[in-house]
C-alpha cells in the first residue's frame, strides 16, 4: 500500500518531469523553480527508475520527451489543474514561491509598470522577479514579455498596450559650463549631444543626426548616456521615465522634438496557467479595472 510518503515523492517526480518538458531544459526548469539543476535531474532520473523506462533524451540543446513521457505528462497536466484550483481556493498565497521571468526592452525597463510589479512582490514576498533585457534572450522561456515588436511575437497574448516617449536632458552642471540652448537650432549648432544607437532608426531623430554639428558621444545603453547627462558632458535623449525620476537631470522643454514608442506588455500562454502566474496576471487585470492602463485589450 502506498504511503503518503511515497506518493507526495510520485507526484513531485511527475511535476519534475511537466516542467522540464515545458521549459525543454533541465536547467531552465530548475532556474525558474529555485532547484539545483542536479536536484531536478534526480527526480527525473527517479521517476524513470520507477516506472522502468527512459522518459527523455537529453542533449546539448536541451531535452525532448520521449512517448511516454507525452502520455504520463497529459495525465500530470490535469492533476496540477486540480492542484491549482485547490491552492489558490485554500492555499496561503503569501508563501508562494516560484521565479517570474520578464522580458523588457530597454526603453521600458523603469517605467510605471515596473512600480506596480513592486506593490505585487510585497503581497508575495517569497516570490522572485528576474528581468531580463539583451538582445540573446529566449523569448518563448519568459513568462511576462514587454516589446515594441509584439506582432511578430508567437505564443504571446497582450495584456495592454501603452507607450513611452523620450525627450532631451540637461543638468545644471552642463548648463554651468556650456550655458543652456535657446532652441533646437541652438543646440543642434553649438551644443554637445550624446544619443543611443537605438535612437538613430526613429524618422523624428534624422534630421538630427544630419544637422548636429556636436554629436559627439553614442551609446548602445541608457545608463551611459543617462550617466554622461548627469556629468554635464553633453545634451541628450532619454525615456522620460529615466529623466523625469531624477532630479539630478530634466528636460529641455524648449526643445520641442520627442519619440513617441509604442509598447504591448503580454504574457506567455505556454505559462499562464501556473499559480504565480494567474496571481501577476490577476493583479495586473485589477489595475485595468481602476482605469490605470489605457488601450486594454480583454484578459481570457
Amino acid at each position: 500500500m502506498p504511503t503518503i510518503k511515497s506518493k507526495t515523492q510520485f507526484l513531485k517526480e511527475l511535476i519534475a518531469l511537466k516542467e522540464v518538458i515545458d521549459a525543454g531544459k533541465i536547467s531552465t526548469a530548475a532556474d525558474k523553480n529555485g532547484l539545483k539543476s542536479t536536484n531536478l535531474s534526480k527526480l527525473i532520473t527517479s521517476l524513470e527508475s520507477r516506472l522502468h523506462t527512459k522518459l527523455i533524451s537529453r542533449s546539448s540543446k536541451g531535452v525532448y520527451p520521449l512517448e511516454e513521457a507525452v502520455k504520463i505528462n497529459e495525465t500530470t497536466e490535469k492533476i496540477i489543474k486540480l492542484l491549482e484550483v485547490l491552492f489558490v481556493e485554500y492555499g496561503h498565497s503569501t508563501k508562494m514561491t516560484g521565479c517570474i521571468s520578464i522580458y523588457s526592452e530597454e526603453d521600458y525597463i523603469g517605467s510605471y509598470f515596473f512600480e506596480k510589479l513592486q506593490k505585487f512582490l510585497q503581497s508575495y514576498p517569497f516570490l522572485k522577479i528576474k528581468i531580463f533585457s539583451g538582445e540573446k534572450v529566449d523569448l518563448d522561456q519568459m513568462d511576462l514579455i514587454i516589446s515594441s515588436n509584439g506582432s511578430n511575437l508567437s505564443r504571446t497574448r497582450s495584456l495592454y498596450k501603452t507607450e513611452i516617449q523620450s525627450h532631451f536632458y540637461i543638468s545644471d552642471k552642463y548648463i554651468q559650463r556650456h550655458g543652456k540652448p535657446e532652441n533646437l537650432s541652438d543646440l543642434l549648432e553649438n551644443h554637445f549631444l550624446c544619443m543611443r544607437h537605438s535612437d538613430f532608426q526613429h524618422k523624428e531623430i534624422s534630421y538630427i543626426i544630419k544637422t548636429a554639428k556636436h554629436l559627439n558621444i553614442t551609446a548602445d545603453e541608457t545608463s551611459i548616456v543617462f550617466r554622461v547627462i548627469q556629468n554635464g558632458d553633453a545634451v541628450g535623449i532619454l525615456p522620460e521615465w529615466c529623466g523625469d525620476f531624477d532630479p539630478s537631470v530634466f528636460r529641455l522643454d524648449n526643445v520641442f522634438i520627442s519619440i513617441k514608442k509604442d509598447f504591448d506588455v503580454m504574457y506567455n500562454m505556454k505559462t499562464k496557467n501556473a499559480v504565480m502566474m494567474k496571481s501577476v496576471l490577476s493583479f495586473l487585470k485589477n489595475f485595468n479595472k481602476e482605469g490605470e492602463f489605457s488601450k486594454n485589450p480583454p484578459l481570457n
